[in-house]
Parts: C-alpha cells; sequence; structure tokens
C-alpha cells in the first residue's frame, strides 16, 4: 500500500512539477535571445495576432503548470470525500500529464520556437502538443495501478471464474524505458516541429504508436471461466484464448521469463513446444494443450487462478464422462 501510495505521488505530483520545472528553465536561458515582445496568441488558423512582454509566457508557463498539478494533486491526494466518491488516480494522472503535455510544452515550444523567427507560425507545434498530452495521459494511466478489485479469491463455493491483472515493476527497467522513449520520441517531435522539419509527422506517430501500445508491455489481464483460458493486453491486443477442451493439465510453477519463453513480454508463437506470456518474473501457471504443447503465463495470484482452472476442468470431464474421456488432470 505504501509503495502504491508513493507511485502515485511520483506519477501525479512529483513527475509533472519537474516537467514543469524543465520547459520554465529552458525558457529562462532562451530569454536573453528573444525580443523584449514575443507572440503571445495565435489564430484558430495558427497565426500570431497578440504579442506581449518575453517574460510574460514565463509567468504564464509556470502558473498554469504548477497551478494545474498541485491542484490536480489536491483532488487526488487530499480529498474528504469517501475512498468510493473520490476520482480516480488514473484519471487524474491522465489529466495532469494531458495538460502538461499539451498547453506546457505548447508554451514553451512556441517561445523558444521564436528565436531567429518571432512571428513562425503555431500550427504545427499545436498540433503535436495535441499528440503528446494525449501520449503522456494514456501512458500516465498505464503506469498507475487500476483500483478495480479483481475476482481473484476462489475461496468459498463459487469457482466459476477467475480473473487477475499483472503489471510489470513500475519502478523497474521496463516502466523507465517506456516513458523514457515516450519522452524522446515527444522531445524529437517538438524539436522538428519548430525547425520546421517533415519529419514531425513521423516522430509524432511514433510517439502515439509507441504510448498506445504500451499497456500491451506493461499490463497482461488473464481471466479463467468455462469458456477456458484468456490472455489479453488492455486494449484487446494481442491476446491469446485457450478453449477449455484443447487443455489437458496445468500446474504451479516459478516463471524465468528468459528460460519459459525466451524473452520478456509476449512470446505466443506457433513453433516450438512452449510460449507464453511474461512481462515479469514470478508465479504463474503453465498449461500443457491436448496436442502436447505448453502455454506459460505469469499472473499475480496464480494459485488460485490455478485451483479455478482445475475445478472448470473436473467440471467439463463430469459434463463429459459418458462420452469416457481420458482423465484430463490429477486432482
Amino acid at each position: 500500500m505504501k509503495t502504491q501510495a508513493r507511485l502515485i505521488r511520483l506519477i501525479i505530483v512529483w513527475l509533472p512539477m519537474a516537467a514543469v520545472t524543465a520547459v520554465v528553465v529552458a525558457e529562462i536561458v532562451a530569454l536573453p535571445f528573444l525580443p523584449a515582445r514575443v507572440v503571445i496568441h495565435w489564430s484558430v488558423a495558427g497565426e500570431p495576432d497578440s504579442w506581449g512582454p518575453a517574460w510574460g509566457t514565463i509567468g504564464v508557463t509556470a502558473a498554469i503548470g504548477y497551478g494545474a498539478t498541485a491542484l490536480f494533486a489536491a483532488v487526488a491526494l487530499f480529498d474528504l470525500r469517501s475512498v468510493n466518491d473520490r476520482p480516480r488516480p488514473r484519471f487524474v494522472a491522465a489529466t495532469t500529464w494531458f495538460v502538461v503535455g499539451s498547453c506546457v510544452l505548447v508554451l514553451g515550444a512556441t517561445f523558444i520556437g521564436q528565436i531567429g523567427k518571432p512571428e513562425a507560425p503555431a500550427g504545427t507545434a499545436m498540433l503535436v502538443a495535441i499528440a503528446t498530452g494525449a501520449s503522456f495521459a494514456s501512458l500516465a494511466s498505464t503506469l498507475l495501478p487500476s483500483s478495480r478489485r479483481d475476482r481473484s479469491d476462489p475461496e468459498g463455493d463459487d469457482l466459476r471464474q477467475w480473473s487477475a491483472t499483472t503489471a510489470a515493476g513500475r519502478y523497474g527497467l521496463q516502466g523507465a524505458i517506456t516513458a523514457g522513449l515516450v519522452a524522446a520520441l515527444a522531445i524529437a517531435a517538438h524539436a522538428l516541429a519548430m525547425l520546421e522539419q517533415p519529419a514531425w509527422i513521423v516522430a509524432a506517430t511514433l510517439l502515439i504508436v509507441h504510448a498506445a501500445a504500451a499497456p500491451a508491455a506493461l499490463v497482461v489481464q488473464v481471466r479463467i471461466d468455462a469458456r477456458g483460458v484468456l490472455v489479453r493486453s488492455p486494449i484487446g491486443i494481442p491476446r491469446v484464448s485457450i478453449p477449455l477442451t484443447d487443455i489437458a493439465d496445468a500446474d504451479l510453477i516459478e516463471v524465468d521469463p528468459a528460460v519459459e519463453i525466451g524473452k520478456i513480454g509476449w512470446n505466443a508463437r506457433s513453433a516450438g513446444p512452449q510460449s507464453g506470456v511474461a512481462i515479469r518474473a514470478g508465479e504463474g501457471i503453465r498449461i500443457r494443450r491436448a496436442d502436447g504443447s505448453r502455454f506459460v503465463v505469469a499472473t499475480d495470484d496464480a494459485a488460485a487462478g490455478l485451483v479455478v482452472l482445475r475445478a472448470q476442468l473436473a467440471a467439463e470431464q463430469t459434463a463429459h464422462v459418458g462420452t469416457g474421456p481420458t482423465e484430463r488432470i490429477r486432482p
């Protein structure tokens, strides 16, 4: 719980503050190279239509960035309402980072972009800012754990279904690499847009694609019910579905991604004796299919999932006892 609280503060408060500070410092460094009055507003078409003192833009950037971050942080961390009535941390994180990624960065980009080009149009910078804000919002919500509780407790009489959401270590290397790549692509897109290079389109496209694909690299959802086993990313693809009738056996294992499937992540290859999904090392379920191939999935609370899977296999065997099926799994 303490680790989760620290992660929420990191993503909702400290990292946005650091990003705003970086933009403000960049504007201060650029200030001596700019005229006393700069463009402070553009028309819908992206053409300059209002001018003001250069230092004023720095103040506006700081006010919007720090003010919005502080406001959203207060809503997330100091709301006096009950837990069920508070805004979800993932929503607050997405909103905060959309403001930082769009409003704050576009202010910084258009301000610095006026060095040597005092009346440059801002249409391209605005498009890049929207792409950046959406990408940052998507990634921030992915890095925070969901507040929804999974039905992963098999105790009691209901063994009909089980589900769990497993995340890669959000403090770990995978999360850092993903966030770093998104940030690098955002900087590249803004830099190319300021230089009026057509390659900004490529950088912005890669930014959006990578941010959209981040959930597949960082989060895996597993569901077990009467239909079988479904493993999917939060965005729906990639996904692997194994019908219950294709499952011969299952057991609990400690997953080493490099040993079990050859890498961290998805490896649902059709060739070879074993495929699987492992975004982290640790407990998991190994499924042996009727054709002899194996599928491994690293998931939280794997023991509970195995209990439900075995119950479903036993129920399926009982339902077809008249056909004399071979024993599917040892109790």
